[in-house]
């Protein structure tokens, strides 16, 4: 098996998590078993789909999810620019009827790389300023046989654009080379030279309208829509419909953010009619826009109709074995799927078998509330007293799932595992997590450099939870320097030992003003100590005013919260990892959406009460046990001193 199949091996999820999505459609797949197969996601769903995709996913038919990569536009592996050798060039001119242009015709010969990728993106040039030409591109074979063809029209008016650029179809092995043949009228001829990229996919989107349904208002002289933006849609121009023969009008397209687009959409009549009908945008964040149309003293364009023009996701996967395969999408209940890789790094093949969604149908399983609304309880009660640190989680709104994150300053005191955690509510009752852990920056206060022997520097510093690395930062413009270095920790009571070994090299000129130097940890729980940062600095100057970061663990709890305030609580390295039965769900838990909640500041808790010396040595039970054991030790003893006293000549008893 590739690596490439590798990515996609399929998943169990519960039942739970189908049950979030209120619509479901099954596919109709032509590829094979282990085929790579593309679905193109329809207007009916992007309607009810958040615009990244977050809540959909597919199914097979043993309730497994089936991994998949999100391809908006058709990415390429690798471009190779190439300008086309011109073989050769014919020239016609014909005179037209009097008071009428006379007719050009140019047809051109560019011999195509024996050595390229299938889909090519033709470039022309001409020195005319001016120009309209009817183009007929052609891929030719050896013999002169047509295997590829197609129709459009090359432009350029000052003043309003022009159009030089064309998709060519994907070629065949045998096309050798293309003929251009170019139509029109005045102007001369435009003597076209052409450059190809090559690529081995494209063209690169596959687009959908999404008509503007709203109408529009008379301002002055022009026409204006209001809109408010799909919730699903990314728009990447504006298309403009309308039976006028000719015009030439400014468009602007502008949100509260600023202006997303700008520019003139028009129509010549002509022996060649040319038109620029769409409109490009950047990207659009804020969900209310207006479109305006300046009509100056035309009247406004006939049967006039806007529409956005978007990229057509499409689902890529790996067709399962466990047939049917089911969409199941909206509700924007869940958060957007990631398996394994970002969408951006998945090399896909250029050949995938196509897939098509049938008719959309209510999904009988959906569960409008939560699906999980079983394991939304509170656990067992707490007893506040034992646990030294708290922060309090105000404001849970009750919301189908909630997140509370901590910082690096809350880990510090905490177990390395967190098992010491706990949520709280504010009848002393704990409620069940799951826990994922992140990382957070931790700035560390180091000591004074100080000399640990002739010709070494050190620095020593302490932290709590869980180190993943260390960060030394120089000083802005501190010379370059190279030195070896070692890193120890000593636990309390433990001799040190090494952690990290190597060298430190800072070299401004290479690097920049900021120089950070990362020291890796191996991420082992050490509990409380003290860190030594030698260097070794042979006969230079020891460094200073460094400082240091920690990259340390910490704790994100996903949970299903009643609405109210908590307080987190921990502190008690003896405590066991709580184990809740929230984690049954714990799959479905991680895969919903997420109403987010920090911590706030760590402080003592006032309900603390610290541990008494026999509680801190293991309490009454243990005592008893140990003066048990001390009595019985005192027994046998005396019992071995009798029998050592007894007379030695007494024979022993008969066998």
């Amino acid at each position: 098996m590739t690596p490439l199949f590798t990515l996609l091996i399929l998943a169990q999820s519960p039942e739970q998590l189908r049950a979030v999505f209120p619509q479901q459609a099954a596919l109709r797949l032509e590829g094979r078993v282990g085929d790579w197969a593309r679905l193109p996601l329809p207007d009916a769903v992007l309607r009810q789909v958040d615009r990244d995709l977050a809540d959909v996913r597919l199914f097979d038919a043993a309730g497994k999810l089936v991994p998949f990569v999100v391809q908006r536009e058709r990415p390429f592996d690798a471009e190779v620019r190439v300008r086309l050798v011109q073989i050769s060039a014919t020239r016609k001119e014909t005179a037209a009827e009097p008071g009428t242009p006379n007719l050009f015709e140019e047809v051109a010969i560019f011999a195509l790389p024996a050595e390229r990728a299938r889909t090519p993106r033709l470039e022309f040039s001409s020195p005319i300023s001016r120009f309209v030409r009817r183009a007929v591109i052609e891929a030719l074979t050896e013999k002169g046989a047509v295997v590829g063809r197609i129709e459009t029209t090359l432009f350029r008016l000052p003043g309003t654009g022009e159009r030089m650029e064309v998709w060519m179809p994907a070629l065949e092995k045998d096309a050798m080379r293309l003929r251009v043949t170019l139509n029109g009228q005045d102007d001369g001829f435009i003597t076209p030279s052409a450059v190809a990229t090559f690529a081995e996919r494209g063209p690169p989107e596959t687009t959908l309208e999404w008509p503007i349904t709203q109408s529009p208002q008379r301002e002055g002289k022009a026409t204006v829509w209001q809109l408010e933006k799909p919730r699903g849609i990314v728009p990447m121009r504006l298309s403009v419909k309308t039976t006028t023969p000719w015009f030439n009008r400014q468009v602007t397209v502008r949100s509260p953010s600023g202006v997303l687009g700008q520019g003139r959409v028009f129509r010549q009549a002509g022996a060649t009619p040319v038109e620029r009908l769409e409109l490009p945008l950047e990207a659009i964040s804020d969900e209310s826009l207006e479109v305006r149309i300046e009509d100056e003293d035309s009247p406004m364009l006939e049967k006039l109709e806007l529409a956005f023009v978007i990229e057509q996701p499409e689902l890529v996967f790996v067709t399962p074995g466990a047939q049917p395969v089911t969409l199941y999408f909206g509700g924007h209940r869940t958060r957007r799927a990631h398996f394994d890789t970002s969408d951006n790094e998945v090399r896909l093949p250029f050949n995938l078998a196509p897939a098509e969604l049938r008719e959309p149908q209510k999904n009988p399983e959906y569960v409008p509330t939560s699906p999980l609304a079983e394991f939304r309880k509170a656990g067992a009660a707490l007893e506040l007293s034992q646990f030294p640190q708290q922060a309090w989680v105000r404001g849970v709104s009750g919301t189908e799932v909630s997140s509370v994150t901590f910082t690096a300053t809350h880990a510090q005191t905490m177990s390395p595992d967190f098992r010491d955690l706990r949520l709280v509510d504010g009848h002393g009752l704990q409620w069940p997590y799951v826990l994922r852990e992140s990382t957070a920056l931790l700035p560390v206060a180091l000591t004074p450099a100080t000399a640990a022997v002739t010709g070494h520097s050190a620095w020593t510093f302490s932290t709590g939870g869980r180190v993943e690395s260390f960060t030394l930062i120089p000083p802005a413009g501190v010379p370059y320097f190279s030195r070896n270095a070692t890193l120890t920790f000593a636990g309390e009571g433990l001799r040190p030992v090494q952690v990290w070994a190597g060298w430190l090299t800072s070299n401004p000129n290479e690097r920049g003003v900021r120089t950070e130097l990362v020291l890796s940890l191996d991420g082992k729980s050490r509990g409380a100590g003290t860190y030594t940062l030698d260097l070794d600095d042979g006969g230079d100057a020891p460094l200073a005013d460094l400082s240091f970061e920690a990259v340390v663990k910490v704790p994100q709890l996903t949970a299903l919260l009643a609405a109210g305030d908590y307080r987190a609580v921990w502190g008690v390295p003896s405590l066991r990892t709580p184990r809740y039965d929230v984690e049954r769900v714990a799959e479905v838990l991680q895969e919903l959406r997420t109403t987010p909640h920090e911590a706030e500041r760590a402080e003592a808790n006032p309900a603390f009460v610290a541990p008494t010396l026999l509680e801190r040595t293991g309490g009454a039970t243990r005592w008893i046990f140990w003066a048990v054991l001390a009595l019985a030790v005192l027994v046998l003893g005396g019992l071995t001193v009798r029998i050592a006293r007894a007379d030695p000549g007494t024979p022993p008893p008969p066998g």
